[in-house]
């Protein structure tokens, strides 16, 4: 095997490797960032080399002789001296994109004309200035994978959207209300990046944020769910069993209940049974930013999680919110009792520097450490009659 002499399926190799599949330096060839010509060393021999292996000096002539595109390659003349040979491949020497996918082949031509016939059709339209051309061409190399992406109804409706958008246009409503013509609003939510970077192109960057500059209200996050647990407070809830209610409605909009009990896992909240005006909110997991809404403290609100040290840290953060939060079933009693149902887990969470009582400090410990080499009892392996007994003593607690 020789170290000299590269084949042209070697050297297209390197090529399509280093500059048209690498995208970071594939768009600054683009954009004017990276100057041309490519220059690849085609590692030419020298005399003793050449006259060691001549079958290989042939074949790597040849090679390049016959390679489709070979007014890429600089053939050097009496290269080796000593030797009457054709003139010597030296290097390849592409002054351009267009011949760098040329020389890869048809389907990287085919590629770069859909992404130049793409950026052609985008900068065409009225509501590109001539003065920002420039700046919108790289805007648009910047998402290249996005519009490359792009069939051409999708490129049509963002060349229909881009001059519809403007400041307030939202009015307060939700993206998905915008009142636009011709393009459907989960084009543009499932776009809006790219929209955005177009925009502040079009608009001399104010647009930080789209959502923001067009006035729109931020979806609804961090989804909970909402059961009351007796028919009269189910009444107040216009008779609704279940419900599925967002963090910041949640935070603003009181529950008609006296007692709250969250509870941090799906399953155990659907299995908590009827309680007397009473209403249990759960499957938020780590989420209790809610917990600092100021109507709760009205309410007598308890908190049921995992014994584990997540769900210690989950307490923790809700104490922090709603100081007089009443921790139910999660302490070392509960764990004494059902010690036998415990599993083992590698989730493990940093102890919170405040809003633990001593007693959960120490249980934070050892859990941490592992009990018989497990660490987590689950709420849902705890029986209905002790988690009816317990909810039942919190309701009668004064």
């Amino acid at each position: 095997m020789t170290d000299w002499g590269l084949m042209t399926e070697t050297a297209l190799n390197r090529i399509r490797h280093s500059f048209w599949a690498n995208r970071p330096v594939f768009k600054a060839l683009m954009k004017g960032e990276k100057p041309f010509p490519i220059s690849l060393s085609l590692k030419p021999p020298g005399g003793k080399q050449a006259q060691d292996n001549l079958p290989h000096l042939q074949k790597y002539i040849t090679s390049w002789q016959n390679f489709p595109h070979n007014q890429f390659v600089v053939f050097e003349p009496d290269a080796l001296q000593g030797l009457s040979i054709a003139p010597l491949p030296m290097k390849l020497e592409l002054p351009d994109i267009k011949s760098v996918a040329t020389c890869l082949g048809e389907a990287e031509l085919q590629e770069l004309q859909q992404i130049q016939d793409k950026i052609s059709y985008v900068l065409a339209q009225s509501f590109v200035p001539e003065f920002k051309r420039e700046d919108l061409f790289f805007c648009l190399i910047d998402f290249l994978e996005t519009l490359a992406a792009f069939n051409q109804s999708e490129l049509t409706n963002l060349c229909l959207i881009i001059p519809q958008l403007s400041e307030n246009l939202g009015q307060s409503h939700y993206l998905r209300a915008l009142p636009v013509k011709q393009v459907d609003t989960k084009f543009i939510d499932d776009n809006q990046p790219f929209i955005e970077a177009l925009l502040n192109v079009l608009y001399d960057n104010q647009v930080t944020s789209l959502t923001q500059w067009l006035n729109c209200k931020r979806n609804p996050k961090a989804w909970l769910m909402v059961r009351p647990l007796d028919k009269d407070t189910q009444k107040k809830l216009s008779g609704l069993p279940l419900l599925q209610i967002d963090t910041r409605t949640l935070l603003n909009y009181p529950l008609p209940a006296k007692h709250i009990l969250v509870v941090e896992s799906v399953q155990s909240g659907l299995g908590i049974p009827a309680l007397p005006d009473t209403i249990v909110v759960f499957g938020g997991g780590k989420n209790v930013s809610w917990l600092a809404a100021d109507w709760l403290n009205e309410k007598k609100v308890a908190y049921f999680g995992n014994i584990d040290t997540q769900g210690l840290a989950i307490l923790a953060d809700a104490r922090a919110k709603l100081p007089n939060i009443q921790p139910l079933m999660m302490d070392r009693n509960t764990l004494a009792c059902y010690q036998e149902r415990m599993v083992a887990t590698d989730c493990f969470d940093e102890i919170p520097s405040a809003n633990f009582t001593t007693e959960e400090k120490a249980l934070f410990d050892s859990l941490h450490k592992g009990v018989n080499g497990k660490n987590r009892l689950e709420q849902e392996r705890l029986p209905p009659d002790y988690i009816k007994e317990n909810l039942k003593s919190w309701l009668d607690m004064t």
